[in-house]
Order: structure tokens, then C-alpha cells, then sequence
């Protein structure tokens, strides 16, 4: 992954940073009965993705954020909207043209991401089948 789009990422709080290749995830979700909807590949052969989450280094820089936007601190889901907005930003100054966002806090059908079984794929965590843990 680009070393200055990870400081970035890192630098707001957004600390766990792996790429992974879209088709891997697909794959594995059609071995699995899923009804889940398979990731956009744009029509490339590997397709990367990023997965992008936080750990307690988050919570200073959000709060930051809060503290000089007042404003956001009135809104429904104040973590889900930082996030979005530093990962958007982040990457609308590189990679890829092309780009689809999907969040872990969506769960509309055709937005809806098995985070664990991803996190396992691209090899941030091991994922415990009998628990369905990481």
C-alpha cells in the first residue's frame, strides 16, 4: 500500500491498513453459500482493496476532529461519519481512478461486507469458524 496514503490513514487514526485482492474475496464468498454480493472489480484481473480500521489510537485524533467541528458532534453516528470522511478524502488524492467505498456499519444487501472473512483473507486476523471470531 502507498507508504504517504498509510501515514495519512495512521496519522487520523486509522491504524490497521492491509491491501488485498478483490477476486480473493469473491472467491471465497462463493464457497460459502453467501448470499453476500461480490465486490466491484471495475473488470480488472486483480483488483486491490484496501481494508481499513482503527484501534484505540483512534480515539485522540476523532476527538480532535469533534473538538474543531462542533457541529459534528450533534450527528447520528459522529465515529462512521469521521471515518468516512478521512478515508475519502484520503484516497480522492490517489490510487486508483475508479473506486467504490463499502463500510463495515452497512448493511444493505448490496453494500454488505463480511469483514471478519476479509480480515482473515488479506491476513489482519485469523477468523474462528466455531465462534465467529477473530
Amino acid at each position: 500500500m502507498n507508504s504517504n496514503l498509510v501515514s495519512k490513514l495512521r496519522k487520523s487514526g486509522l491504524d490497521i491498513c492491509h491491501e488485498f485482492i478483490v477476486q480473493d474475496y469473491n472467491a471465497h464468498i462463493k464457497t460459502i453459500n453467501s448470499s453476500l454480493v461480490e465486490l466491484e472489480t471495475f473488470g480488472r484481473q486483480k483488483t486491490k482493496g484496501y481494508l481499513i480500521g482503527h484501534s484505540k489510537r483512534f480515539w485522540k485524533p476523532f476527538l480532535s476532529w469533534l473538538h474543531n467541528n462542533p457541529e459534528k458532534v450533534d450527528l447520528e453516528h459522529p465515529v462512521d461519519e469521521y471515518g468516512k470522511f478521512v478515508v475519502t478524502s484520503t484516497f480522492h488524492e490517489g490510487v486508483e481512478a475508479d473506486k467504490s467505498y463499502y463500510w463495515a456499519h452497512e448493511t444493505s444487501s448490496d453494500k454488505l461486507v463480511a469483514i471478519q472473512r476479509l480480515a482473515d483473507i488479506c491476513g489482519c486476523a485469523k477468523l474462528y469458524e466455531d465462534v465467529h471470531l477473530c
